[in-house]
């Protein structure tokens, strides 16, 4: 889920209802994430041009404690997603950074390459939706009418 999700009311939700959950969070003022990225030693290897490390994030204000994973990936571009950050000028080039909130059991590694086939299926949909009209495919039942209407 993208991170409009990721609320405490949606977090009770998934926990009452023993829900598998990936979401992104949000890099808000009011979660350390910016602080924990920049205060990052060791950052693991996922895939090519992306690292990343996982840690366990406290957020007293909701009485939780999440799972969180940090990653990074290298550009070779000036990101306008950097605005967010601020982090530090690294020498070698600009990073993107993201962070994800699970209860799933994954690796950093294979929870990184789910979250990536998220993305991968909201764009095959969105072309399927709008390039080939599946949004306003007909149902395979018509609806019952009232009596008398037409």
């Amino acid at each position: 889920m993208d991170a409009a999700f990721f609320q405490r009311d949606v977090l009770g939700l998934l926990a009452r209802r023993r829900c598998a959950y990936a979401i992104k969070v949000g890099y808000w003022s009011w979660l350390p994430l910016k602080q924990l990225a920049a205060d990052a030693r060791i950052w693991l290897p996922l895939a090519p041009g992306v690292t990343g490390f996982e840690h366990d994030l406290a957020i007293p204000q909701w009485h939780l404690r999440l799972r969180v994973m940090i990653y990074r990936k290298h550009v070779r571009h000036q990101t306008a997603k950097n605005f967010q950050l601020d982090l530090f000028t690294p020498d070698n080039g600009h990073f993107e950074y993201y962070a994800v909130a699970t209860n799933m059991t994954l690796g950093l590694p294979a929870l990184f390459a789910f979250v990536c086939g998220r993305g991968a299926q909201e764009k095959t949909l969105a072309e399927l939706k709008g390039e080939f009209a599946l949004d306003v495919v007909p149902p395979t039942t018509t609806a019952p009418t009232a009596p008398g209407s037409n």
